[in-house]
């Protein structure tokens, strides 16, 4: 039983340390590594494209050759165009927030016209909905940094709360 312990102990040592260090990164260059991400993503899809391109010659399938072709196109877009997806998907997020606000100051609104209590509480929702889709859309790239800078917060704080732990446990690991 002690061995399971010594080897949880190292094992959780390992991510512990990995988190910390990852957590650094984020915090550090979140552009650099939203970047990365997405190209290693790119060259995946860029592979996946090529791959399904050489089937359909081997196959002399047109539909397979063009959704090969088309695929291999993404790839190398997303490679090349890391910034423009983030900040696609983030604007997308944006606008839906935004009419989801906007639904939600209506129904609140609707609900004071008809008396209900606590519509207020509907009408704030739908207030901090508005600028924080507000805030998605004005500056998608800095918004999707800011959140990947809290992730490596959040890293940060689980590797050091692994690695004290361990420390306060030492006896067992």
């Amino acid at each position: 039983m002690n061995d399971f312990f010594r080897e949880a102990g190292r094992s959780g040592r390992t991510g512990a340390i990995a988190a910390l260090i990852l957590g650094l990164i984020l915090i550090l260059a979140p552009g650099t590594a939203i970047s990365l991400v997405l190209r290693l993503a790119g060259w995946l899809i860029l592979a996946m494209g090529i791959f399904q391109l050489v089937s359909g010659v081997s196959l002399s399938s047109g539909g397979t050759i063009a959704a090969g072709a088309l695929v291999a196109l993404l790839g190398f877009w997303v490679i090349r165009n890391p910034g423009n997806i983030v900040s696609s998907l983030v604007l997308v997020v944006g606008i839906v927030l935004l009419l989801h606000g906007v639904t939600d100051l209506r129904h609140a609104f609707a609900a004071r016209q008809a008396g209900a209590m606590g519509w207020w509480s509907a009408a704030l929702t739908g207030a901090v909905t508005l600028i924080l889709a507000l805030m998605l859309i004005l500056n998608p790239f800095g918004t999707a940094k800011s959140v990947i800078r809290l992730a490596g917060v959040c890293l940060l704080v689980d590797g050091g709360g692994e690695l004290l732990m361990m420390n306060r446990m030492r006896g067992y690991f």
